[in-house]
């Protein structure tokens, strides 16, 4: 057990210096990008990000998430179920791209946008399953160095060439060109992946892998789309009632709080696997999960005390605005982190269609949200039907486990302290913002409870079992 928990920590560690590599990444080019591109043009590249992220479900059947339990199933040969879930996702799109092209017009007008960025919607979505596909591989093997290079090489080079060229040609739309340069930079990265799976071309075709792949993914699909609805609807709300604008203003502020939501993925990564290889034994990662709780707990709250100060400066004032809601936003990915401990369990399981069920409820309690406060409220108004979606989510989920599945599930009472100090840290984020007007003495107080959590959690100790203690490379 002490082994699977150093393996996890090891790995959290790998993952989480990718988030923090994609993060500075990220700040940097939100930093150049809100001030070489309007707001509409910014809202024209997180349209695309967030539309192709959700185009990848469909095209893909959600066979993806399928990879990390069938990896390590004794009776599967992994090169050849590789090949055959690829090859059907091949011959499955061949039908039903040609539909999405046919009513282009009608769904680019429904979602406000051109018949341009719909093209390029399209082809991003189909070049980036085959990528969504190796990181899974990558983090079902435990490899977490290869995926950090993976994932941030291609990142550093479309940002890099993006902002040249949005600079170079002024006269075209900025958010168009960032938009061509990302599917051109992912292009080559699926030559270098196809070149990596040369291996698994020459593997059997087998069409019982494909049947037990479907009977895994299709309900996860219905899930996975539910889920992202989550993230996505509120921009499409937004969008609709709004402008691009408005769009671009939100996303800001999510991206901002995606910070955290990056970790707390990078600590899924880490603990599933190792969860799944003991046959969804909470014991096995009952530790590291008390461990992750503190540090994301911890976490949170440093993006809420410092968030708002340290933004202003890297962006423009047209976005000032924006940066209120993040907190509300942080908030609502800590239920996120929650609702992954219990979710796995279900995938464990292999109880996809209660996943579902349980998503469903909460994707259509947070559309009904976003359609009644966002036309009366705005933008802002998402942050907070996000924040109760996701508590929803948390607690259908918590409940499908514990007593549906009837699972020996971690259990909340060993994190109530944990609970506590985030509460008091909120309590002191509120009082401060209220009532002080003096930035230093702000920033004063807030740091001296951070530095008592710091201590009272632990933190140091864990990081030094990550590099001190022997774990697996």
């Amino acid at each position: 057990m002490k082994n699977d928990e150093n393996k996890v920590l090891k790995n959290a560690f790998f993952y989480t210096i990718s988030s923090i590599i994609t993060l500075v990444i990220s700040f940097l080019s939100v930093s150049v990008l809100t001030f070489i591109l309007t707001p509409t043009e910014y809202g024209i590249v997180n349209f695309y990000t967030s539309t192709v992220n959700m185009l990848i479900i469909v095209l893909s059947f959600s066979i993806a998430s399928s990879i990390s339990k069938f990896y390590y199933e004794k009776n599967i040969n992994y090169l050849s179920y590789i090949k055959s879930v690829g090859f059907f996702i091949l011959i499955a799109n061949a039908f039903l791209v040609p539909f999405l092209i046919a009513f282009a017009p009608m769904i680019a007008k429904f979602l406000n946008i051109s018949l341009l960025l719909y093209y390029l919607i399209l082809i991003g979505g189909y070049i980036s399953i085959f990528i969504d596909f190796y990181e899974r591989h990558l983090i079902a093997r435990q490899n977490s160095k290869k995926h950090l290079m993976v994932k941030n090489i291609p990142l550093l080079l479309n940002t890099i060439i993006s902002i040249g060229l949005i600079l170079t040609l002024k006269d075209l739309n900025g958010g168009y060109i960032r938009v061509i340069t990302i599917i051109g930079i992912n292009f080559c990265l699926l030559l270098y992946i196809l070149w990596r799976g040369k291996k698994a071309l020459k593997a059997k075709y087998n069409k019982s892998y494909v049947k037990s792949s479907l009977i895994f993914s299709l309900p996860l699909v219905l899930h996975s789309l539910s889920n992202y609805v989550l993230t996505y609807f509120d921009k499409l709300v937004i969008n609709q009632y709004g402008n691009l604008a408005s769009t671009g203003m939100y996303s800001l502020a999510t991206k901002i709080g995606e910070v955290l939501l990056l970790v707390i993925n990078s600590t899924n990564y880490s603990w599933a696997p190792v969860f799944y290889q003991n046959n969804g034994d909470y014991k096995a990662v009952e530790n590291v999960l008390i461990k992750y709780v503190r540090l994301i707990f911890l976490m949170c709250l440093l993006i809420i005390f410092y968030a708002e100060n340290l933004v202003k400066i890297i962006v423009s004032s047209n976005f000032y605005e924006a940066l209120t809601i993040i907190p509300v936003l942080c908030i609502g990915y800590l239920f996120v982190f929650l609702y992954q401990i219990y979710v796995n369990y279900a995938i464990n399981c292999k109880k996809t269609v209660n996943i579902t069920i349980n998503t469903i409820i909460a994707a259509v309690l947070n559309i009904v949200l976003n359609y009644i406060f966002v036309p009366m409220y705005g933008y802002q108004a998402a942050a907070y039907t996000t924040l109760v979606s996701y508590m929803v989510l948390f607690l259908l989920h918590y409940l499908n486990s514990k007593y549906i599945l009837k699972g020996d599930v971690f259990k909340l009472t060993k994190i109530k302290k944990e609970f506590g100090y985030l509460v008091i840290g909120l309590i002191i984020y509120l009082l401060t913002k209220i009532f002080l007007s003096d930035i230093i003495l702000t920033v004063a107080i807030r740091t001296i409870y951070a530095i008592f959590l710091l201590i009272k959690f632990d933190v140091m100790k864990t990081i030094k079992q990550i590099f001190w203690k022997k774990g697996v490379n």
